[in-house]
């Protein structure tokens, strides 16, 4: 009779000591929070978190910062609230996060901008402090100037793999890194007949390992000087009438600048030479007739291949000047 009546306590006690290993994780938790604040500001970086609080019981294990701000040396400052970072119970090493209220980022760039969003969320294995692996996607992106009207994005998707798989062998030689951008409203009509929205563009890209462990000029250079090379497996960009697919490799020249060689097939060309034409740039539609003619190689499907080269802070397509890149000065 006396194990029958302790048979009932058994799921009792179970419950008990896992609720007590919650509320112990729990503390965990935040003492690892309180612990990365102390060590940011002692690096130099102002931290203020009004409200901390660990919620997800029992699945989960999920800080978050009521209302935070962060000022770095170098001048960026990122604020939000109700920011929710966390892993599962049986996973520490994943860690997702969930954003359900503003969250900004000022970047201290030439011009300065301003990210802001207020709904996303994403998932990353955790290794050494650093993201092995994992996704993410950032919805009602908007990015501001001190000038002008806003960039809008609908939704930006980023995926990080960190060995890639072919045809059922792992290299890891090489990592992943997809990024998909759609919907970008664009605060002015750039070419006109184009539109002020590009649908979509994307970049699937093969990274070579190891990556620097962080994006320092001298580790930048020992990455490049080792061969190191973005393969770009797909970039697609559709803007109105214009489609473009590209593939090729990029790498770092001697000043840590983007360069690269691709090849594009390019549909819509009549709607970009009449935009160029529309736009007063008479020469630039010029020379895309130009480049037709001597690089152009036509498809079943109407399109055209151009080659598209990045160098010299600048991204050519065929002989045409399509933007300037701004100049990345990597911290030392």
């Amino acid at each position: 009779m006396r194990r029958r009546f302790m048979l009932p306590l058994v799921p009792l006690v179970l419950c008990a000591g896992y609720t007590g290993y919650w509320f112990i994780g729990a503390g965990v938790v935040r003492g690892e929070v309180e612990r990365w604040i102390e060590v940011q500001q002692r690096d130099g970086t102002t931290v203020d978190v009004q409200e901390l609080s660990v919620v997800g019981f029992p699945l989960r294990f999920d800080a978050v910062l009521d209302s935070y701000s962060m000022t770095r040396p170098d001048g960026m400052v990122v604020t939000g609230r109700d920011l929710k970072v966390g892993a599962p119970a049986w996973d520490w090493s994943l860690i997702g996060f969930e954003v359900a209220e503003e969250q900004s980022v000022a970047l201290p760039s030439l011009p300065p901008l301003t990210l802001r969003s207020d709904d996303g969320e994403g998932e990353f294995r955790v290794e050494g402090g650093r993201p092995q692996s994992g996704a993410a996607t950032v919805r009602n992106l908007v990015l501001e100037a001190p000038s002008g009207p806003p960039l809008t994005v609908a939704q930006v998707d980023y995926q990080q793999t960190q060995q890639l798989e072919r045809d059922g062998v792992v290299d890891d030689s090489y990592g992943g890194l997809d990024v998909s951008i759609r919907g970008v409203v664009l605060p002015a009509e750039l070419l006109p007949g184009l539109g002020m929205q590009i649908d979509e563009a994307t970049v699937a890209t093969e990274i070579s390992q190891p990556w620097p462990p962080s994006l320092r000029a001298p580790l930048l250079s020992r990455w490049r000087d080792d061969g190191g090379e973005v393969r770009v497996r797909t970039l697609t960009l559709t803007w109105g009438p214009l489609e473009i697919a590209a593939s090729g490799v990029l790498t770092l020249d001697e000043d840590l600048q983007p360069r690269g060689d691709l090849d594009a097939q390019v549909r819509g060309m009549n709607a970009l030479a009449q935009a160029l034409s529309a736009d007063g740039d008479g020469q630039s539609a010029g020379l895309l007739g130009l480049g037709v003619g001597l690089f152009g190689g036509g498809g079943d499907d109407g399109s055209v291949t151009l080659p598209l080269t990045v160098q010299n802070g600048q991204v050519r397509l065929g002989p045409i000047p399509l933007m300037e890149l701004p100049q990345i000065d990597w911290p030392a």
